[in-house]
């Protein structure tokens, strides 16, 4: 069953990319579009959609009320937020947790998997195979005990392949997070068919940003890796901090 999908931006340049980017997505059906927050509020209690997706510069700074005013009128939607300059909106985006946020940078033939690892509803994970958790203290020891975590964990599951990166990824992410965020963390792995995910969970809101970094500076390269090497990445608010995510692709062979 796909979910139910409602597009908000005022931009009907960018609300026709995305309603052709998820045409054919096996995971999403776009049943309403809207240009500003009225006509959102409308089609929502209309169509009762699943997920929304919304651009935080609607006009008039609705974009940052509107996912309460969504989630009233249809309970149990998922508000994802999208900006075309996410380096100015990170802070306030980060401030109303719970939320999902997706990059308008993100290219069409990624929009759907991105969109879809945001997006939890019932039945996401129902291809669960395996999963793993472990929680980290805020300290500089984090980073080496989540990559022994990492190795134990992918070696048992038959994931070798994705060892090297998944482990480098693990451990730009959480010595980002002991490092921004100060607070105790959760490293979450998931196996599924076709598909590992993992995730790195702080009780901070600040969301990550991409910084310039020399070459001999020992971090600040997180985001930038993760974008080059994952299938699929973002960052999810949780009600208490934040989840920065991605995924990567697993072969056949090493699938359980």
């Amino acid at each position: 069953m796909r979910a139910r999908l409602l597009i908000v931006d005022d931009n009907p340049g960018y609300r026709r990319l995305a309603r052709m980017a998820l045409e054919d997505d096996p995971a999403f059906e776009v049943v309403a579009e809207a240009a500003t927050a009225e006509q959102a509020v409308a089609a929502a209690t209309r169509v009762q959609p699943d997920a929304a997706l919304v651009d935080v510069l609607l006009p008039g700074g609705q974009g940052f009320r509107l996912p309460a005013s969504l989630q009233a009128v249809a309970p149990g939607c998922v508000v994802v937020l999208t900006s075309a300059h996410p380096e100015g909106d990170l802070d306030a985006i980060g401030q109303l947790g719970g939320l999902g946020f997706l990059p308008k940078s993100v290219a069409p033939s990624r929009m759907g998997r991105e969109l879809g690892a945001l997006v939890t509803f019932p039945g996401q994970f129902q291809d669960l195979l395996h999963e793993a958790d472990i929680r980290l203290p805020p300290s500089p020891d984090s980073p080496r005990a989540a990559r022994r975590f990492v190795e134990s964990v992918l070696g048992a599951w038959g994931c070798d392949d994705q060892l090297e990166t998944v482990t480098l990824l693990v451990s730009e992410l959480v010595g980002n997070a002991v490092l921004h965020a100060g607070s105790e963390l959760e490293l979450s792995l998931r196996l599924m068919v076709g598909r590992l995910r993992v995730d790195v969970i702080d009780h901070s809101t600040e969301l990550p940003r991409r910084r310039d970094v020399a070459e001999d500076d020992l971090t600040g390269r997180g985001s930038g890796l993760v974008e080059i090497l994952a299938a699929a990445w973002g960052v999810t608010g949780r009600p208490e901090g934040k989840s920065v995510w991605f995924e990567m692709a697993v072969p056949a062979q090493a699938e359980p």
